[in-house]
């Protein structure tokens, strides 16, 4: 965590242990590689998702500042250094570039609304084309 410039503030953490025997002297190792991934997509990548659709045709200098969260988020879920590939880090994490969600977000609402799967409000907006 030191070389990342991270450190523990005593003052605000908290470890609380219920040993199955109880001892005086206990070794914890924690490991959060699984818990760090299930939190980072719970409390930061599903932020930047939320409402997406609505950032459609924005220009991309709008959306990087959403790209540069998704990146720290991929690089802290690896433990890896600011100046890391983010890449191999998405594949691993099944996870789509923002921009790339953003279309993908407005292509799945338009195919539902076509197909009558979205709300029935949206269908009304949205006229079908049919050629004659």
């Amino acid at each position: 965590m030191k070389e990342h410039h991270l450190q523990l503030n005593l003052a605000k953490t908290e470890f609380l242990v219920f040993p199955a025997t109880p001892t005086l002297q206990h070794d914890f190792t924690i490991q959060l590689e699984q818990a760090t991934q299930h939190l980072v997509q719970a409390l930061v990548i599903s932020r930047p998702d939320y409402c997406n659709a609505l950032l459609a045709g924005l220009p991309s200098c709008t959306i990087k500042p959403l790209q540069l969260i998704q990146n720290a988020a991929a690089r802290l879920v690896f433990n890896e250094p600011k100046r890391a590939h983010v890449t191999p880090l998405f594949i691993t994490l099944h996870w789509v570039p923002v921009a790339a969600r953003i279309k993908f977000k407005t292509l799945m609402l338009a195919y539902k609304t076509a197909t009558g799967s979205a709300p029935a409000y949206l269908h009304s907006l949205l006229p079908i084309y049919t050629s004659s």
